[in-house]
């Protein structure tokens, strides 16, 4: 404003020192404003970079800390090993699934599509499925079971060369549908399992570990399959081998999961069970019964008597 105002007041003495003023003067105010912006970026841009630091040490900390439950639980660290394998032999062949029924099975791109939807209904299915099974096998068992539901229903969509049926019908019935709820109860009881193995306030850092661990496996064997296991122009049983890998490994998962969890329970059922003590309850005092009382006392304890002012004693 003061600068402004001696603009002014030089300019009504003499226009033209004014005029040479305004020419010196814009300069230097594009040279102000330039700073003053290259101030504020530099602020903005090292505000977000600290903040972008601060976000990653601490999913770094979250995940060492999930790293480190997982390692120190032999359990959890086998299953997380069983689990990262069958999520690749899911995650592999079901997303070569609509090219495989484009190819082998010359369906029109339309009718190949729908059977993502028809996967997603299975998969509702084997979700409400899951908590009776639960309750009836325990959590490892469902898994299992989950586990042995998909290789059955994939190993059958890779043999459907060798069935009196069609592949069409193999594809929709056996690696759709049965592979679709076998998926189902897999998920949820994945994530029952994680929590009865770790604390409440450890459970998000595994399962963040998680996730980078199947990351971890997924990217290396995942490549496989387009590059060496599947076959688009195949005939025969070629052409179904990645469902039949998919299910060994299944079969693969469900026989480790078995082991370790029969050697856990046996374990546990070797470690010393704590005796059991059984307390007497106390007599009951009955004021329309004095010698029942004292009755009842003298057979819960024979060492009890009564002690007179005089010095003698009751027994």
């Amino acid at each position: 404003l003061e600068r402004s105002s001696e603009v002014g007041n030089s300019r009504e003495n003499s226009p033209e020192q004014s005029q040479e003023e305004d020419v010196g003067s814009a300069p230097e105010l594009s040279a102000d404003l330039e700073s003053s912006l290259s101030i504020d970026q530099k602020s903005t841009t090292s505000s977000v970079a600290k903040g972008a630091m601060e976000n990653v040490v601490k999913v770094a900390a979250e995940c060492s800390g999930g790293f480190r439950a997982i390692w120190t639980n032999p359990f959890l660290l086998q299953y997380m090993i069983i689990w990262s394998l069958v999520s690749v032999g899911i995650n592999s062949t079901w997303g070569l699934a609509q090219m495989y029924a484009q190819s082998h099975l010359h369906m029109s791109q339309e009718i190949a599509s729908m059977s993502r939807a028809a996967w997603h209904l299975a998969l509702t299915a084997g979700s409400l499925m899951a908590t009776p099974v639960v309750r009836r096998a325990g959590t490892s068992g469902s898994l299992v079971l989950g586990m042995l539901t998909m290789a059955a229903g994939w190993g059958l969509t890779g043999c459907s060369t060798f069935l009196p049926i069609s592949d069409d019908f193999s594809f929709w019935t056996f690696g759709v549908a049965i592979g679709g709820i076998g998926f189902g109860l897999l998920t949820p009881t994945n994530n029952t399992l994680v929590s009865e193995h770790v604390g409440p306030d450890v459970q998000g850092k595994v399962f963040s570990a998680q996730m980078i661990i199947n990351t971890l496996v997924g990217v290396p064997l995942g490549i496989l399959w387009p590059f060496l296991i599947f076959a688009p122009k195949a005939h025969g049983i070629r052409a179904g081998v990645m469902w039949l890998v998919s299910g060994g490994i299944f079969i693969f998962g469900a026989v480790w999961l078995t082991l370790v969890t029969s050697a856990m329970k046996n374990k546990t059922s070797e470690l010393p069970k704590p005796k059991k003590v059984v307390e007497e309850p106390w007599p009951t005092y009955s004021p329309t019964s004095n010698c029942e009382s004292f009755s009842s006392m003298e057979t819960w304890n024979d060492n009890i008597s009564f002690h007179f002012e005089d010095g003698d004693s009751v027994p």
